[in-house]
């Protein structure tokens, strides 16, 4: 038996297209909470604008969510940097570019920074047996 592959499934772009607003949704209020809080899922939902529900069928738990965020940024990460890498500029143009890039990367990944110190914290506090922050 041959089973011929779905080329363009809708409902599989439907899908992928409900994650992506969800993970945007996800992004866009981590980047208005800098205090490192994630998002509840309610608040992801009325972002995104789908039911509370799907954005449990398309992420596992909470902490699925932000490794995909996370991946998400790591990608974007390495394309800015592929993109702007001045090894043919001189020293100086280099240093600037340098402390440049840095601001830049801190500006755009704050809150990521703040959510992984938030989330490593309380993954070490489960883990010892205390409450969650």
């Amino acid at each position: 038996m041959v089973i011929t592959p779905i080329v363009n499934d809708g409902r599989i772009n439907r899908s992928k297209t409900t994650l992506n607003k969800i993970v945007a949704a996800t992004i866009s209020l981590l980047r208005k909470n800098n205090n490192g809080q994630i998002p509840t899922a309610q608040e992801i939902a009325v972002k995104s604008g789908v039911g509370i529900r799907t954005v449990f069928r398309h992420i596992d738990d909470m902490e699925g969510l932000i490794e995909e965020v996370n991946r998400r940024y790591l990608n974007d990460l390495e394309s800015y940097i592929a993109k702007n890498n001045p090894k043919q500029n001189s020293k100086d143009q280099r240093i600037e570019h340098v402390i440049k890039e840095r601001f830049y990367l801190y500006n755009t990944y704050q809150h990521v920074f703040n959510l992984t110190i938030t989330s490593l914290k309380r993954k070490r506090n489960i883990k010892m047996g205390e409450k969650p922050i």
